[in-house]
């Protein structure tokens, strides 16, 4: 599926050029991110997993599939449409596991979309993954956790790791006391706000 493809059918379930970002880069662990052709968010300034709403992604394969269908959770989106040959698919995203909504070839996507538009908009996304609301075909509630609970982890062991690696330098040197481990504390701390700042400086010129 082209974008102009993917625009009109996100145009569709009434996203707007400001709430689309192109190239989206989530994080999954310390070392690994997955970048996402296209995602459609709730709010036209604030991009996050507060505010995703819509996925889509252009795949070669069933296993390249799989990677973004885990990917999904971590970016809290409730839905995700991947492209893959001439056909398409419709994913329903959970923290726990994830469903197909939808196979079809792609010129008959539109049809699906076209019915069941309202389910798709960013408000009754929203409503679901807040919990306010809970809709047929999507269980969204726990998204939003599920990333902030794996960022929390994956920043702890970042910094466990950065934190380690020092103090076992500081030791080969035969040069370590208090101040050190505090100052090493302190410079972890700093690299890693460093990380997260840079992290959303690249979401908000996506």
């Amino acid at each position: 599926m082209n974008r102009g493809t993917v625009s009109h059918v996100l145009q569709i379930l009434g996203y707007e050029k400001e709430n689309i970002a192109e190239n989206y880069f989530v994080q999954i662990d310390g070392t690994s991110a997955v970048k996402y052709d296209v995602v459609a968010f709730s709010d036209k300034y604030l991009k996050d997993i507060s505010t995703s709403c819509i996925a889509v992604q252009n795949v070669t394969d069933e296993h390249e599939e799989g990677r973004y269908i885990d990917g999904a959770k971590y970016l809290a989106v409730p839905v995700l449409i991947i492209s893959m040959n001439d056909r398409m698919r419709v994913w329903k995203i959970k923290a726990d596991k994830s469903t197909l909504l939808k196979d079809d070839k792609s010129n008959m996507i539109q049809l699906y979309f076209e019915r069941n538009r309202f389910e798709f908009m960013s408000d009754s996304l929203m409503a679901s993954k807040m919990g306010y609301r809970q809709i047929d075909f999507c269980e969204a509630a726990g998204l939003i956790d599920f990333s902030r609970e794996a960022t929390c982890n994956m920043l702890s062991e970042e910094f466990e790791k950065g934190f380690l690696a020092a103090k076992a330098y500081l030791i080969s040197k035969k040069k370590i006391n208090g101040q050190d481990l505090n100052n090493i504390t302190s410079i972890t701390m700093h690299v890693i706000a460093a990380l997260i700042i840079t992290a959303k400086f690249r979401q908000s010129k996506s």
